[in-house]
């Protein structure tokens, strides 16, 4: 056994492409490790809902079940940063067992999660900065390696591939060892001592008000903020009164934090009363009795608010109006306060009435939380939105990565065809996809006898800069043996643009697609196809010049579609060499007649030929398509042709979805 060590610094490659969003791949992994967490915070939620009822009604040994309700709380960095390295590991491609194994290594290292107090080992809570922080930055260092196709190779018999991905973690292992004998703690705690002897100087106003702010920003980061800021900051003020016979703590409970920190009983109302979106409505269900209580795990990490920009202002701005309107309210005397005891979990209203003594406190309480709910109102409705741009990245990002060099016929291709040119153009249009908005076009077809629309074509169009391109890439992409990438991602984006068209206009448009051979001649494919389009209106176009290669195979699949409601057309029909005899055949209902033929209809030759090929066509009992439509000379010709469909500028243009709507509805 020996070693062999590869380090170069590669070119400008697909992988360095897609990770141009490293950003959002980040922000969106984050998101989902909470959401995975769900039910670890819905149980966490539940068992602290019992030992608030404990304390009243004794079902169980209080400090036992207390315990394990606080060891509980106590793993939540562990699972999270766990949670998290699975899904940067997966966002980004990295080998997944050795990054997640990587990243508690060091959390486990860096973050003095685990230490003993003599024979006994204690769990510290307040370490989840580490939890991102640890499994991000290592996320950028391999990032970083990345570039210089570092590899560590042993060459050996048996176990050849575990032995050398555990190797070439050597390095990052190394340095988190080094990091950690090194890092002196001392000058953070002193700094985050001297900070919070600052803030212990200030006004109890002015201290409130920084608890408040900095606890909400740790929320939106997912990190506990009220139990953060207790640990890393004096909280003496805490006890203090506000207001004569009324604390800080009971002010902050009672006024500020209906359902928990950001006011998210108002949120989980907004919700129910405007989103559309099923996740959203689902989690705002589930939080409901846990937020009575004002505990908000469930609506935070499950939504989740945390790194969703969505929500930053309203859960921000709701607690800092009710803040703002209730110390202006109390300063005024309104309510008088007798240092009754209500603790934080007591639901809204009612504690406004035991803190007042006044049912005008519950209305107060009420007042506020329907003015939350009208803040939170428009950022509700907008999270279907988000949503949906969000999986939009993602179908993005698994095109890309899809058509990138991890592909078996990108690197067969690379290795006999003309490596440089076409490798530029194949990144070129990695880059265009990434970074622009590969989307599609829907141009008209009217039926020629009734003058109404047909259906549409769907057309793909890459949109850089506000200005729209034909996709050049597309030859380069089919020579690269990559194009049922490009054809699966048009019959799901089909999919989700008929079902925006269905939700605006109520009806399902007929939509061709233009599908390449090797598409059609994989099973699986035909399957995928048949799952996701049957009940969608669609039809499939295929090229001509298709039919002289696996006709038989293409020929079964096509039969297999149209049994599933699916019907296919022969398109560009004229513009190679025809196989007439195949028509005879053809388990398709449509010809498409090419442009190429329209354009030399004037001359007789033309002309006679043009004619004699619907003539034929009509007789064979094919549905006639025509394209290439452009001025009204065109147009009476094919009247007199007596083709079924005509297709081209003469009516219209490709259009983008909502001007294809708009069409549809102005027709």
């Amino acid at each position: 056994m020996f070693f062999v060590i590869h380090i170069k610094k590669s070119s400008e490659s697909t992988w360095v492409v897609m990770h141009k969003d490293y950003f959002k791949i980040i922000i969106f992994s984050l998101q989902d490790a909470f959401i995975t967490l769900l039910p670890y915070f819905l149980i966490r939620a539940l068992l602290t809902l019992l030992s608030v009822f404990n304390e009243y009604f004794h079902y169980f040994d209080s400090n036992n079940f207390i315990h394990n309700v606080h060891l509980l709380y106590d793993l939540f960095p562990l699972l999270l940063c766990l949670s998290i390295s699975i899904h940067l590991g997966k966002g980004f491609k990295f080998k997944k067992n050795g990054f997640i194994l990587l990243s508690l290594f060091a959390f486990l290292m860096l973050s003095e999660y685990i230490s003993f107090d003599g024979n006994s080992m204690v769990l510290s809570p307040n370490v989840l900065m580490y939890s991102f922080s640890i499994p991000i930055l290592l996320t950028l260092g391999i990032t970083i390696l990345k570039e210089y196709d570092y590899s560590f190779n042993i060459l050996t018999s048996g176990h050849k591939e575990p032995l050398n991905e555990a190797f070439n973690f050597l390095f990052p292992y190394t340095a988190i060892v080094l990091i950690a004998l090194s890092v002196n703690m001392d000058i953070y705690q002193r700094f985050v001592n001297y900070i919070s002897n600052v803030f212990s100087s200030f006004a109890i106003e002015v201290q409130a008000s920084l608890h408040l702010i900095i606890s909400h920003l740790l929320w939106l980061f997912g990190i506990h903020g009220t139990t953060t800021y207790r640990y890393t900051f004096n909280m003496d003020f805490y006890k203090e009164s506000i207001f004569a016979g009324l604390p800080y703590e009971q002010f902050f409970s009672a006024f500020i934090i209906f359902g928990g920190a950001g006011s998210t009983i108002s949120l989980i109302i907004a919700i129910l009363i405007a989103s559309k979106d099923r996740h959203a409505t689902l989690i705002a269900k589930s939080s409901i009795p846990f937020a009575i209580f004002n505990i908000n795990e469930p609506i935070i990490y499950g939504l989740p608010i945390a790194f969703n920009k969505n929500y930053i202002l309203p859960f921000l701005f709701v607690p800092i109006i009710n803040f703002t309107l209730s110390y202006a309210l109390l300063t005024l005397g309104v309510f008088s306060f007798h240092n009754v005891d209500v603790p934080w979990t007591t639901p809204a209203l009612l504690s406004g009435y035991l803190l007042t003594d006044s049912l005008m406190g519950s209305a107060w309480q009420a007042l506020l939380i329907i003015l939350g709910v009208f803040i939170y109102l428009p950022f509700a409705k907008r999270q279907l939105t988000t949503h949906a741009s969000r999986e939009e990245f993602y179908e993005k990002l698994s095109l890309v990565e899809k058509l990138s060099s991890n592909s078996e016929s990108y690197n067969s291709f690379l290795q006999y065809q003309n490596i440089s040119m076409e490798a530029e153009i194949i990144n070129a249009a990695l880059k265009d996809i990434n970074e622009g908005n590969l989307i599609l076009f829907y141009q008209p077809q009217i039926e020629l006898k009734s003058g109404e629309i047909y259906g549409f074509e769907a057309l793909l169009r890459l949109i850089k800069d506000g200005k729209v391109y034909a996709p050049t890439f597309l030859s380069t992409i089919e020579k690269a043996g990559l194009e049922e990438v490009i054809d699966m991602w048009v019959v799901r984006q089909v999919k989700k643009d008929i079902v925006n068209w269905k939700k605006i206009t109520k009806e399902i448009p007929h939509i061709s697609i233009n599908l390449y051979p090797k598409t059609l001649v994989n099973s699986k494919n035909i399957y995928n196809i048949i799952q996701e389009l049957s009940n969608y209106n669609v039809s499939i176009e295929i090229v001509e010049k298709a039919l002289s290669h696996n006709f038989e195979k293409i020929n079964t699949n096509l039969a297999k579609l149209k049994q599933a409601g699916i019907y296919s057309a022969v398109d560009d029909f004229g513009s190679d060499q025809a196989n007439l005899s195949l028509l005879g055949v053809i388990n398709t209902e449509s010809i498409k007649l090419d442009k190429s033929l329209l354009d030399h209809c004037d001359t007789t030759k033309g002309s006679i030929l043009y004619q004699s090929s619907c003539k034929t066509l009509k007789n064979m009992n094919f549905h006639i398509i025509a394209e290439g439509v452009e001025n009204v000379e065109q147009l009476n010709f094919m009247k007199k042709c007596k083709v079924d469909v005509i297709q081209g500028w003469y009516y219209s243009r490709a259009l983008p979805l909502y001007k294809a709507i708009e069409y549809r509805v102005g027709s």
